[in-house]
Parts: structure tokens; sequence; C-alpha cells
């Protein structure tokens, strides 16, 4: 309900050319950023992320039932978790990259040839943040001149004057809108709330009910459905957002 039709990549030919898992990329040769859906998980089918830069490198971000390593090797240059909650950290995963630079749970900055990745402390729920042991981070990636904030479960009701500082200006806003462990509902508005406050030029749900997507919509316009793969550059971010794209997760049967 609310919902777009599917988008056609503009780089179609040359994603066809790009190794495959299923329809994930795991190979990037079409000359794009990609943010794809990895999750097989169906209980909680858009928390987990991978990213990959125009030159092939990847991170994921809050990896939740993954497909396992012998099945298919991502090759992360880095793994990435908000907080230690199950639906948002796949242990088995992440231990199966020991070797892997990892940022869990806390504030801090991991750097790949490709990626800068920053974790700025925030709370799951209600206004108190530990700066040093939080409830939730709030994950700033900073690739191909993009910014991509994937907010976790942040359930603020208002960000901070130091956190919106730390955030910036952002290009893609992934976060949440109806979680009871956050207190948030779609009625609260307070996911509305804090996108308000960022003012992305895109956002991506995660946690949500189907019938939400019909009030999103009422705020965010036709919202654009993009199958496992959104495929970026500057050029294609839009100028009168925020908009509301759903990455849909062909993982999920």
């Amino acid at each position: 309900t609310g919902c777009g039709s599917k988008e056609n990549s503009e780089s179609e030919k040359k994603a066809d050319e790009s190794v495959k898992y299923g329809k994930i990329i795991i190979e990037n040769k079409t000359g794009k950023t990609l943010i794809q859906t990895v999750s097989k998980s169906n209980s909680y089918p858009f928390n987990t992320y991978m990213i990959t830069s125009k030159s092939g490198e990847s991170v994921i971000l809050d990896p939740t039932e993954m497909p396992k390593k012998e099945e298919v090797d991502f090759k992360p240059a880095a793994i990435v978790s908000t907080h230690s909650h199950p639906d948002h950290i796949d242990n088995i995963y992440r231990k199966s990259y020991h070797d892997t630079p990892q940022l869990l749970f806390k504030p801090g900055t991991l750097e790949t040839k490709d990626f800068k990745i920053t974790n700025i402390a925030s709370s799951h729920m209600g206004d108190d943040i530990n700066e040093t042991n939080p409830t939730n981070a709030i994950t700033i990636v900073e690739v191909d001149g993009l910014r991509i904030v994937h907010m976790g479960d942040c359930g603020q009701t208002s960000l901070t004057d130091d956190e919106l500082k730390q955030i910036g200006k952002v290009d893609v806003m992934i976060t949440q809108f109806n979680n009871s462990y956050s207190n948030m509902t779609i009625e609260s508005n307070m996911g509305n709330n804090l996108v308000d406050q960022v003012k992305p030029a895109i956002v991506i749900p995660t946690h949500y009910a189907i019938n939400d997507l019909t009030v999103l919509a009422k705020k965010y316009g036709e919202i654009k459905e993009f199958d496992t793969t959104l495929e970026l550059t500057k050029d294609d971010i839009p100028k009168d957002g925020p908009v509301m794209y759903r990455i849909l997760n062909s993982q999920v049967k």
C-alpha cells in the first residue's frame, strides 16, 4: 500500500556483468555505490545492509541471520553493529570473520581503503545517553562522496545538538518507525521527528509494519521499491527530499 513500482537500474547492463549470489551483487561492476539487503531473517529482513563502494569494497552493517561464510563469502572489509540485540548482530557470522576489523556497539572510528565509519553514542529508548557504554550507536558511513547513516534502533524523542553535528549532512538515512522496544509507534511520530531533524535526502525504513506504509507515504510521497539492490552516485541523490525508498529482500521467501 502506498508504494510505487519497482525501479529498473540505470546501470542494468553493467550490473549483469557483476558476480552475484542470487540477486545480491558481490562483485560490483556497476560503477555505482550499492546498498543491499543481505539478511536471511524472515522476522527482521530490513535491519541488515551491505554497502559496496564503486571499486568493490564492502562493509556489513548490523548483520542478522546472515548466510554462512561457506554459502557465500562477501569478503567484508569491516563489520559494524549498532547494538547487541540479536536482530542487529549475528555472533556466529562475526566470529567467522575474526580477522576482519569490527566496530561493535560502542563509539569509535574505523577506516578501510574506501570507507570511513564512525559510531556515535545514542539511546535505544528515551533520551538518557551513556557516552561510554550506550544502549545504541548511530553508524555514519562515508564512501564515494556519499554520507549514509544507519540509526540502529535509536529511540530518542529528539537528537542532541552534538549528535546532529556529528551526523552532519546526510544523503541516506536508514531508520526505524515502529518498535515497542524503543517505545516507538507510527502514531507517536517519533521516527518522523528524527528524520525531520536529520533532513536526509533518502530515507530507508527498518522496523515498521506493512500498514505503516500508508501513513509514511502521506509524509514522504510515493514510496519507491528496489529489488535487493539500490545503486547510487551523488548525482542520483534527489534534490527535493526526503523521499522514502524500500529495498526489498530477495533472501526472504
